[in-house]
């Protein structure tokens, strides 16, 4: 189970220790706004 300390622990050791697990409908709706923000950063270079 992801927990906030497993995260941590997860991105600190860039995946080593922990893997952060996420279902799919969840994935692609979370995508959506990170390709906009992405988008809008390389748009303001």
């Amino acid at each position: 189970m992801n927990s906030l300390k497993t995260i941590e622990q997860g991105l600190k050791k860039e995946g080593e220790l922990h893997e952060i697990s996420i279902n799919d409908e969840l994935r692609e709706r979370a995508f959506k706004p990170l390709e906009r923000m992405l988008s809008f950063a390389a748009s303001i270079k």
